[in-house]
């Protein structure tokens, strides 16, 4: 058997990570995706091998963040699981710096194509903006630790270019309208859960085709050649599953 072929089967036999609570990970992503990920819907259609496999290169990414971490002698925490059942969000951050101050430093690591700093350029739009799912992410983290005690002022998302392994560093304050932002999304989505309602679909541009909950009978290539779905996350778990069937005839045949 070829090495690709069996890295790529390794990768589709993991399991699927359930959750049963608001993810920081996915807070600022499309709420009705979070909604059915959160009521265990499954998939509609899930991330390729190669996609999955371009995760673990995150996971190795941050295993450098952290040698560097120790090298230079810093006092930190890794992989904090944080809970908070009040508002019930649960998640865990890469790394947290203790500064002698008595201050936690958030910091996520991050991965990103070459193909990434041409959009912003071609958008006129910085990190951040473009990327404001991460700031939630960072952000919500935050929150649940100042909501324990903590002094926490800012995070930073370090970031690596895969393709010519250029690092930068991008700090999110905490600030309150950042917080006020966080609740309000945390607080909406509590109720959608708590009534079981479908929250609206935050999906836009290329963010469509590549939702988990894509409709697979829309797929057509996209400007790369890449296959990819032109709807997703329809207002109804029984019209996912319309989806999933109607798909899964047309495989089958």
């Amino acid at each position: 058997m070829e090495i690709p072929n069996i890295m790529y089967q390794w990768v589709k036999d993991k399991p699927q990570k359930v959750i049963d609570h608001i993810s920081p990970s996915a807070l600022g992503g499309c709420m009705r995706a979070h909604f059915y990920q959160i009521k265990h819907v499954p998939y509609t259609t899930p991330p390729n091998p190669g996609a999955l496999l371009n995760f673990q290169v995150g996971f190795l990414w941050e295993e450098i963040v952290k040698k560097s971490l120790e090298h230079a002698g810093l006092k930190f925490k890794e992989q904090w699981e944080l809970e908070d059942k009040e508002l019930n969000v649960k998640g865990t951050l890469d790394f947290a710096i203790l500064h002698d101050s008595g201050e936690v430093e958030v910091l996520d690591s991050k991965t990103e194509s070459v193909f990434s700093e041409r959009y912003r350029k071609s958008q006129k739009k910085d990190y951040l903006e473009t990327n404001d799912r991460y700031v939630i992410q960072v952000g919500t983290y935050m929150l649940l630790l100042k909501r324990k005690g903590y002094n926490v002022e800012r995070a930073g998302l370090i970031s690596i270019v895969k393709d010519n392994g250029m690092v930068r560093e991008y700090y999110v304050p905490f600030t309150p309208s950042l917080e006020q932002r966080i609740m309000e999304r945390i607080h909406t989505l509590n109720e959608h859960l708590k009534n079981n309602t479908v929250p609206e679909c935050e999906c836009q541009g290329w963010e469509v085709g590549y939702s988990n909950y894509g409709n697979p009978n829309t797929m057509k290539a996209n400007a790369k050649g890449k296959m990819i779905c032109t709807e997703s996350c329809p207002d109804s778990i029984e019209k996912l599953e319309e989806w999933r069937e109607q798909w899964n005839q047309q495989s089958n045949k």
